[in-house]
């Protein structure tokens, strides 16, 4: 089975297991563990240079849209991406690696930490582009496991209708984390739920 770990900048990055190759994006640096892939889809921005550089000595893939004379660069393959999922749909960095885990690398199922779109920031804007690579993957049989803490594909008051509001155990596994968007919830690196 094919996994990774796309490691956003939330609070539930602390939560990060780094026992599978793990994708995160500029900035990531700063309490990744370690890093596998990383990501950037803008113009090089020469303060950042030297963090590549130095997670490339490491070891590190670094995806980007345009190559740089100084790093060993692995050019996003855009125009297959777009052609194989027919749309424009990217809200920010996270869509795209999660396009690419898709199309590129057909990973089977994709852990995220940090990516949890709470607050009324830019995350507002992004959070439904996140939702819908998520639906995506899920279409194609691709598993995305969210970490409990995140608000990322959770409805804000549970579950919609008369199964938000069950006092039943099949309410407790509805509101504990949207069990119909994952197959295996999991509770901030704590392991499965009961």
């Amino acid at each position: 089975m094919k996994e990774c770990i796309m490691l956003g900048r939330g609070p539930s990055r602390v939560d990060c297991l780094s026992d599978k190759p793990v994708w995160t994006v500029s900035w990531g640096w700063d309490f990744a563990p370690r890093i596998d892939k990383l990501f950037t889809v803008h113009k090089w921005d020469e303060e950042e240079l030297e963090e590549f550089k130095k997670w490339q000595a490491k070891g590190c893939e670094i995806v980007a849209p345009v190559p740089h004379p100084d790093l060993n660069v692995t050019i996003y393959p855009i125009e297959q991406v777009l052609k194989e999922c027919g749309c424009k749909d990217f809200s920010d960095l996270i869509c795209y690696m999660m396009a690419y885990a898709i199309y590129i690398e057909k990973v089977d199922k994709i852990w995220w930490y940090g990516i949890d779109c709470m607050g009324y920031t830019t995350y507002t804007m992004e959070r439904g582009g996140m939702e819908f690579w998520a639906g995506v993957a899920r279409g194609r049989g691709i598993e995305v496991i969210n970490t409990f803490g995140s608000a990322t594909l959770k409805p804000k008051d549970g579950m919609y209708g008369s199964w938000g509001n069950r006092t039943d155990r099949i309410a407790r596994l509805l509101k504990a984390d949207s069990v119909t968007a994952y197959k295996t919830p999991v509770f901030s690196g704590h392991g499965v739920m009961p």
